[in-house]
């Protein structure tokens, strides 16, 4: 549900095309664990330079947040450089209050609690 409110008011400014959907090649693909992702990754940092800066902020956040809840690893290096110096935004800006750890990486105030249903 709060990704859906992070994407709700905005819209991107580059579209994908529908008959070149946006998944990772056969080639790509494993049994491994993760495996593959390195080509996700970017087509997902190529997607967020449509979004807002904030929107990448919280979207990395929460990717990352999400990858350690379930003991994973993902490769967020692609999107890092899209927040670099970024000022700090909050995780919902819909919340009573700004106040709230801060990630250094993601520079996102963690205003609220996020759980997984995995």
């Amino acid at each position: 549900m709060l990704l859906a409110a992070l994407f709700k008011s905005t819209t991107p400014t580059v579209a994908l095309s529908p008959s070149r959907p946006l998944r990772p090649r056969s080639s790509t693909l494993s049994t491994r664990p993760n495996a593959g992702l390195g080509s996700t990754t970017s087509a997902l940092a190529a997607a967020a330079r449509g979004y807002p800066r904030t929107v990448v902020q919280r979207t990395g956040w929460l990717l990352d947040h999400m990858a350690k809840e379930v003991a994973s690893d993902i490769d967020l290096g692609t999107l890092k450089p899209l927040t670099e110096g970024a000022d700090y935004t909050v995780l919902d800006p819909r919340a009573p209050t700004s106040d709230g750890d801060r990630d250094p990486v993601w520079h996102v105030v963690e205003n609220t609690g996020v759980e997984h249903d995995l």
